[in-house]
């Protein structure tokens, strides 16, 4: 496994108020504030000495919850070997990229406490997930087609969060924004 750190570009909007979790929802845009800036979003890259020929084009995305950080997926103690999800991934011939959100850890920590948000965090997961997609990882890995996000607690949120909330005012790759809303269902399941 290494470990290293990508640039990730993020451009999106959040609430003025990080409180506020439901701004995004809201046509108000004098809720919201622009944020675009470039965050090293470090992780550990996990590869299989055989990788399967079904799966080598595969990556699993690991996010940990609160209060982690990419360790959770393999612990550092050898002792705790047995519990590493990475090395069982390996072992059944997945790559896997494990990494510290968007504050936590080795990754950036924004100067302004208040963009370490959902919104923004989730922007960053999904421009990461486009760059792996497109990029090789590193030299001598082809990039991956397929991207699996898997998430503990806040992590499957963050995951979820961009298809759900973020992607209506999401900038992807391009000066224009995208114009999806969710869905009244989506939107249902977000008031519960």
């Amino acid at each position: 496994c290494s470990g290293f750190s990508i640039p990730v570009h993020v451009d999106t909007l959040v609430p003025k108020d990080p409180t506020d979790v439901f701004a995004g929802l809201k046509s108000n845009a004098s809720s919201l504030r622009r944020i675009d800036e470039t965050y090293d979003i470090f992780g550990v890259f996990c590869q299989p000495t055989t990788p399967s020929p079904k799966r080598s084009d595969v990556l699993q995305l690991l996010v940990h919850g609160f209060t982690y950080t990419n360790e959770y997926w393999s612990p550092p103690v050898e002792e705790f070997r047995n519990y590493s999800y990475a090395a069982f991934a390996c072992d059944h011939g997945l790559s896997s990229f494990s990494i510290d959100t968007l504050g936590v850890g080795l990754t950036t920590r924004p100067e302004n406490a208040s963009d370490v948000q959902f919104p923004n965090t989730a922007a960053a997961l999904a421009q990461l997930a486009r760059q792996l997609k497109s990029t090789p990882i590193l030299p001598g890995v082809q990039p991956f087609k397929t991207i699996i996000g898997i998430g503990h607690s806040a992590g499957s949120a963050l995951l979820n969060f961009d298809a759900i909330v973020s992607a209506p005012r999401a900038k992807s790759g391009s000066s224009r924004q995208r114009t999806r809303r969710p869905s009244e269902e989506q939107q249902t399941r977000l008031k519960r």
